[in-house]
């Protein structure tokens, strides 16, 4: 029968054990008391596997920290681009303002539809952008669009927009109505009127608007 040594205590460091003979050496490595770092052998960051659409870095060797990335942000004010898309479901956003259409009315594509609550004073321009910092020019490609809409109140007498600028010029632009009658010569009275126009760019500078008015009472 082989002789059993038991070592009492915590040994801390490098151990050397020699001249054993056919003792049979037992230890016991508490729970938690073992800290990875460059002293193990192998690595143990070595099954973590990019997939499709994934990038790793840093993802072998001990004491490695792996980067895992996406090729696009994917940040909640970011713009991600996919080649389709299917869902169940979209939510839009819609900006609501207690204000009467008068005046030159900025659209913005940015903010999706735009939605003014007080009853138009006047016939009003519409001036179809980004944002206030972004022409569409600069955000849209040639062969590129975007839809946004302009709802506005309206009470007795109604009022309608004589003409529709984008980034601010009507040089450049081209409207086309929906239907046979061309561009709207009136409001709806005690209704609210639903304009939706589809911005697409043919060019520097030059594009296409696809307009309609939708009554709702």
């Amino acid at each position: 029968m082989s002789p059993v040594i038991t070592l009492g205590g915590d040994l801390t460091g490098n151990v050397t054990l020699t001249n054993l003979g056919s003792a049979t050496l037992t230890a016991t490595v508490a729970p938690d008391s073992v800290a990875l770092g460059t002293d193990t052998t192998g690595n143990y960051v070595a099954s973590l596997v990019a997939g499709t659409g994934i990038t790793l870095t840093n993802n072998s060797g001990e004491s490695a920290t792996p980067t895992i990335e996406i090729g696009q942000s994917v940040a909640t004010n970011a713009e991600v681009t996919f080649s389709g898309l299917k869902t169940t479901s979209v939510i839009e956003p819609l900006t609501i303002s207690a204000t009467a259409a008068t005046g030159t009315v900025a659209v913005d594509a940015s903010n999706g539809t735009t939605y003014y609550t007080t009853n138009a004073s006047a016939n009003w321009v519409v001036n179809l952008r980004w944002n206030s910092s972004t022409t569409l020019n600069s955000k849209l490609s040639t062969g590129e669009m975007t839809t946004t809409s302009f709802m506005a109140r309206q009470g007795s007498p109604a009022f309608y927009p004589t003409s529709i600028q984008v980034n601010g010029t009507t040089s450049g632009v081209t409207t086309r109505w929906q239907g046979s009658t061309g561009a709207p010569t009136s409001g709806n009275a005690n209704s609210t009127d639903m304009y939706t126009f589809t911005v697409v760019k043919t060019g520097s500078a030059t594009f296409d608007v696809f307009a309609a008015q939708t009554r709702f009472a």
